[in-house]
């Protein structure tokens, strides 16, 4: 194999590794000679690569909108590893494959069939916003009929800053001092 052929081989694993994958099925096709060649270049490239943070948001959203019988709303595709669209206009994000979103029912989006705060939804971010700016959601946990209630937690305080935030805190970042990972776990186990 020449240069040339090495430095495809060794791009395309590189792609590979960007993209989360493992290059297995390219190595036992090639001649181990070969992929010995480049191993240790593929290796350093891999511990030069950091894993990236996964971040937390919160997202308020009216059990309103959940009550409608839409088949668009995302309570109608909410089973534990269903995947729904969110639209740009509700969310806000991009360039956030991986992060976690709680979906969260404040005080002035309450009714009769859902009359608690909290979290009914924790969903994974599975894709880039497309051309409209929508992202795809895969639900992890389902809450609805137990929602998890921060204000029964040590998250209370951190409930009231945020809905303080009033429409500047619809689509709340959690702040790495915040303890997200802590909340996810509880939310997560309730």
């Amino acid at each position: 194999m020449n240069q040339s052929d090495l430095n495809t081989l060794l791009n395309i694993c590189k792609k590979r590794i960007d993209d989360g994958k493992n290059y297995d099925d390219i190595k036992s096709k090639n001649h181990p000679d070969v992929f010995v060649q480049i191993e240790n270049e593929l290796e350093a490239y891999k511990s030069k690569k950091t894993p990236k943070s996964i971040n937390f948001w919160q997202i308020k959203a009216s059990m309103r909108a959940w009550e409608k019988n839409d088949p668009d709303e995302f309570i109608n595709h909410t089973n534990e590893g269903n995947e729904f669209k969110q639209e740009k206009v509700s969310h806000g994000l991009k360039n956030n494959i991986d992060d976690i979103v709680f979906y969260y029912n404040g005080a002035t989006h309450t009714t009769a069939k859902y009359p608690t705060v909290g979290i009914y939804l924790i969903c994974k971010i599975i894709s880039e916003a497309d051309h409209n700016g929508d992202i795809k959601l895969k639900v992890i946990k389902n809450l609805k009929d137990n929602p998890f209630v921060l204000e029964e937690t040590e998250f209370s305080e951190l409930e009231k800053k945020i809905n303080a935030l009033g429409i500047n805190g619809k689509n709340y970042k959690f702040l790495d001092s915040e303890n997200p990972q802590a909340l996810y776990d509880l939310a997560i186990n309730s």
